[in-house]
């Protein structure tokens, strides 16, 4: 009867293990975002270290570079001093988390970069963004005002790859105090929006201070992906404090966000 009790107890034990796993899966991934110190040699996440995080070899930085990454210890890396005033440049051990080393020849300064296991990257297909000015073509505009019912104002292409798919910004026209914008992917016989939808009237819409307005010139297309989960995008969206980082995933025809992060900037001015 007490094996009984105990093989039940470890049943219950399993069971709830993986319910709140399913629970933390089924929001948006918080901890695959890092960025890169001053010289590009290594990459902080800042959670702390685990057995996932140990997992994680592989950093996808914008442009869609592509580098081999090792968790190393926090006591195995310099201390370092911030060369701009940006507040994630301070040094990785006041930050803490988990360090990663950089395979030669490194990242960029202060990359923004998305880490992956081995897995992930062997199953997918890493999308090198091009950037263009072109406009967005009038079938799209035509498609996306008899999807929603609102008239476009603007569409800016945002990047575009070589698979054929293209990202846009789109604003509409205000209906009164409500606005829309959409990030929108399409090409290759897809189209897929994620919704902005936003209040005028407080001098703050979509983000803090941005006086009711959404440029193309705040937003980075860092990569895509092309997986067996089907098409993501990264995205970079800099705002008055900081940047808001997304994978955007195609599901259906919608985008979803399926991995985020922020990353914090201040500025002497903003002190």
């Amino acid at each position: 009867m007490n094996a009984l009790k105990c093989l039940v107890g470890i049943v219950i034990i399993v069971a709830v293990y993986h319910v709140s796993y399913a629970e933390e899966e089924a929001g948006p991934r918080t901890e695959r975002f890092g960025f890169a110190d001053t010289l590009g040699h290594h990459i902080l996440l800042q959670v702390e270290p685990s057995f996932e995080t140990q997992l994680l070899t592989r950093a996808i930085c914008a442009q869609g570079r592509s580098l081999p990454v090792t968790a190393v210890s926090m006591a195995d890396i310099p201390h370092t001093h911030p060369t701009d005033e940006r507040a994630e440049d301070k040094d990785f051990h006041s930050l803490g988390g988990t360090v990663y080393h950089v395979g030669e020849p490194g990242t960029a300064p202060h990359d923004t970069c998305y880490l992956v296991d081995q897995k992930s990257i062997d199953e997918s297909d890493v999308l090198v963004p091009g950037q263009t000015d072109e406009p967005c073509p009038e079938a799209l505009n035509n498609q996306l005002e008899a999807d929603l019912r609102r008239v476009v104002a603007k569409c800016s292409v945002l990047a575009m790859f070589e698979s054929g798919l293209r990202i846009a910004l789109v604003e509409y026209q205000p209906e009164g105090k409500h606005l829309l914008a959409s990030l929108t992917l399409f090409g290759d016989d897809r189209l897929a929006n994620f919704l902005m939808p936003a209040k005028s009237g407080t001098g703050s819409a979509w983000r803090v201070d941005d006086e009711e307005e959404i440029s193309a010139e705040d937003f980075e297309v860092l990569f895509g992906l092309n997986g067996p989960e089907g098409a993501a995008v990264a995205i970079a969206w800099a705002g008055a404090e900081g940047s808001n980082i997304g994978l955007y995933q195609v599901q259906g025809d919608t985008l979803e966000i399926v991995a985020e992060g922020y990353r914090y900037f201040q500025f002497p001015d903003a002190q």
